[in-house]
């Protein structure tokens, strides 16, 4: 299934990538489209305008030591319902930029042609 999860980038602004979760990856989900996951591939690295970018690799906001890289798969720790770890992802380009920039920015939906 394909997911979509907030990062960062090296010169610190905030990213978009699409993952790739394989059928039988350890998933939970949390509430409607939020999902937390034991592996992903990552397919592509998105702006905030829904734009793919030349970028090859992002980092996590949460552990800016876990990196995310184009074309490998990205391995969650301790994924569980209760305990957390696992990737965090969303269902659309939208929810996972939402999540990074909705209570800062009221006007996110203008920026982005992804529905």
């Amino acid at each position: 299934m394909i997911r979509f999860k907030k990062a960062m980038c090296g010169d610190g602004n905030e990213v978009v990538l699409r993952l790739y979760v394989p059928k039988g990856a350890r998933s939970f989900d949390l509430w409607e489209n939020a999902k937390r996951t034991s592996v992903a591939k990552v397919l592509g690295i998105f702006d905030v305008y829904g734009h793919l970018t030349e970028l090859t690799e992002a980092y996590s906001e949460h552990d800016p030591s876990f990196l995310y890289r184009v074309g490998e798969w990205a391995i969650g720790t301790q994924c569980t319902k209760q305990t957390g770890g696992g990737i965090y992802s969303w269902k659309t380009f939208n929810e996972a930029l939402w999540y990074w920039q909705g209570s800062r920015n009221a006007d996110w939906r203008k920026r982005t042609t992804w529905q």
